[in-house]
């Protein structure tokens, strides 16, 4: 018996071994691509590439090694898979790019319309459609993926942590390749997409959230800041969470915690145009005051404070719809697509108008701040 579990714990060994040395052997023949900036020649009408790689062979026992791991390369083509192709031969290994962290795009890529660049990314089945997308605020998709984030090992790891991140400061969302593809095959709706700009300490530059690109007919139409990306998170019922700075003549400098932010949206046709009337219900906790003459909080004063801070919501929800809707002339709000499920037949007499036929007019906004504590202990 003791014979017969020998013989076969030999071959389970040597079994392993031959996995082991036969999966060895793969990872050295493997280069794995973490992130991708696209940018657009025009001059030479192609693509560049800028691929941050992690060649696992040059890295086996440098777990340990302090600073990035990884290196930068470009490679061009007529085609995003040109370019890929050339790489693959260049580098003389399998490249899987299936684990990259981020897509980051050259505002140049717009030039020729942006699906030409997505086309290849969602028709390859190698591709996680889960991967993030962003864009480059400032400069080129090339100078942002060289960015070394302060010494990281896998500087395009920390990219994807800041753009998941967005939803917990309430001023961006993150943006994956389904997502993306999902906006732009919906006819009534515009894309938006995450900015990327950089920024520096010291001799360290790291990268950093900056809004959102508007994108329209594929085009690059403007940008929406921080705060403008924030109104269009709380029209679109996307904003989670993050926080509100309220000046007050009486209370001082007020900061807020959103925990909960609701949109609800009524649509009408009305004297042959759409209306559009948002409800939005945003519940915060007051975390912080300073400056304030006066710190007691009475009724009076929490009346006061949840009606400044509606009217200080509204405003800036009211100005980002003036400046999508009549500046871009863009809806990235969705409100073509109410229309168009509520109002099919409106909107098939109408579609060559949207969005050029709802403007900042069409849509009433009522917003509704509800004080929920105002201090440890207090409701």
């Amino acid at each position: 018996m003791k014979k017969t579990i020998s013989i076969i714990l030999v071959f389970a060994l040597l079994i392993l071994s031959s996995i082991y040395v036969n999966a060895e052997q793969d990872i050295k023949n493997i280069t794995i691509v973490s992130g991708i900036g696209i940018d657009y020649d025009k001059e030479t009408d192609s693509y560049i590439l800028t691929v941050e790689i992690f060649d696992v062979n040059e890295s086996l026992g440098e777990a340990s090694a302090q600073g990035n791991m990884t290196k930068v390369m470009q490679y061009r083509g007529k085609t995003i898979s040109s370019a890929v192709e050339k790489m693959s031969i260049e580098l003389g290994k399998t490249v899987v790019y299936s684990q990259k962290k981020a897509i980051i795009l050259g505002k140049s890529v717009f030039q020729k319309g942006f699906m030409n660049v997505v086309d290849f990314f969602v028709r390859d089945y190698k591709t996680r459609s889960g991967v993030l997308v962003a864009v480059a605020k400032d400069g080129t998709a090339e100078e942002m993926i060289r960015i070394k984030e302060g010494g990281s090992a896998f500087p395009s790891e920390e990219i994807e942590t800041l753009l998941e991140s967005g939803k917990n400061n309430g001023y961006t969302t993150e943006m994956d390749m389904a997502q993306l593809t999902n906006m732009y095959t919906d006819k009534c709706t515009s894309e938006y997409i995450p900015l990327l700009s950089k920024k520096t300490e010291g001799k360290d530059e790291y990268t950093c959230l900056s809004g959102f690109a508007v994108v329209n007919n594929e085009k690059y139409v403007g940008d929406l800041d921080l705060t403008e990306g924030r109104s269009l998170l709380f029209v679109n019922d996307k904003f989670e969470s993050g926080t509100l700075n309220i000046e007050n003549e009486q209370l001082g400098l007020l900061t807020f915690k959103i925990v909960e932010s609701k949109t609800d949206v009524k649509t009408y046709i009305r004297n042959g145009k759409p209306v559009f009337f948002v409800k939005i219900r945003v519940t915060g906790d007051l975390v912080e005051q300073q400056e304030a003459p006066e710190k007691r909080f009475d009724k009076d004063h929490v009346e006061k404070v949840t009606k400044t801070v509606s009217e200080y919501i509204k405003k800036d929800i009211d100005k980002t719809i003036l400046k999508c809707l009549t500046e871009y002339r863009s809806d990235v709000f969705g409100f073509g697509r109410r229309v168009f499920v509520i109002y099919p037949d409106y909107f098939k007499a109408h579609e060559k108008y949207f969005p050029g036929n709802i403007d900042e007019n069409s849509v009433k906004v009522d917003v509704e701040f509800n004080l929920r504590r105002i201090g440890q202990g207090n409701s």
